[in-house]
């Protein structure tokens, strides 16, 4: 089964998350966020607080 998130700072989608075969790849709305396609995160939580953090809100 595939599993996608939508990953949300406050009320703004920043991207999506999608499950793969070695854990979970993001995918930028905003190119603010693009950097992070680049990496390979355990769960959705752990995109979300990268995100926080690129965004300096966290």
């Amino acid at each position: 089964m595939f599993h996608v998130y939508l990953i949300k700072i406050d009320a703004d989608p920043v991207g999506v998350a999608a499950q793969a075969p070695e854990g979970y790849r993001f995918y930028a709305i905003s190119q603010d966020f693009r950097e992070l396609e680049q990496l390979v995160f355990s769960a959705p939580d752990d995109i979300r607080s990268a995100a926080l953090t690129l965004s300096g809100r966290a």
